[in-house]
């Protein structure tokens, strides 16, 4: 499937007039929950012109169909974090976001693709402290996505 020109990803959402009714959500801390059966693990969706911003989630294990998906944000927070997904390509989805980090991130072994980064606007995605070879390929980047814009630091 080839969307907005990248290949795979989920489709992009058209940024709308800044009024009233924008939704503003930010400043979420979610610690030591354990989850068994959703259909997506986490789900961060924003808008364009008003990302989702500025959430932690800490000491998390998540059985789930989908692991996560991160969509028009600003500083989302992983740590401590195990994502037990059924599908595996990939565990983690992230578009036009930035400032997002994945800290000590825990996934069944033998996934097909840990990290997808695509969109334009994504920039600063760290992935840290992750055994990044139990997955059969780290990371895939969108063809509108620098490089330089993840960053994977061995343990």
């Amino acid at each position: 499937m080839q969307v907005n020109g990248e290949a795979y990803g989920i489709p992009e959402i058209k940024a709308e007039p800044l009024g009233e009714g924008t939704p503003q959500f930010q400043g979420f801390r979610i610690k030591n929950v354990t989850c068994k059966g959703a259909n997506t693990g986490i789900l961060v969706r924003g808008l364009p012109e008003m990302s989702i911003k500025d959430v932690d989630i800490e000491n998390t294990v998540l059985e789930c169909n989908k692991g996560m998906v991160c969509q028009e944000a600003d500083g989302i927070r992983l740590k401590n974090v195990t994502l037990l997904s059924k599908d595996t390509k990939p565990v983690l989805e992230v578009q036009n976001s930035r400032n997002i980090s994945f800290d000590n991130l825990r996934y069944a072994s033998g996934a097909e693709l840990l990290l997808r980064v695509t969109g334009d606007r994504s920039k600063a995605v760290t992935l840290r402290n992750t055994d990044t070879k139990a997955a059969k390929k780290d990371v895939e980047i969108g063809q509108k996505v620098s490089k330089k814009v993840v960053t994977v630091s061995k343990r």
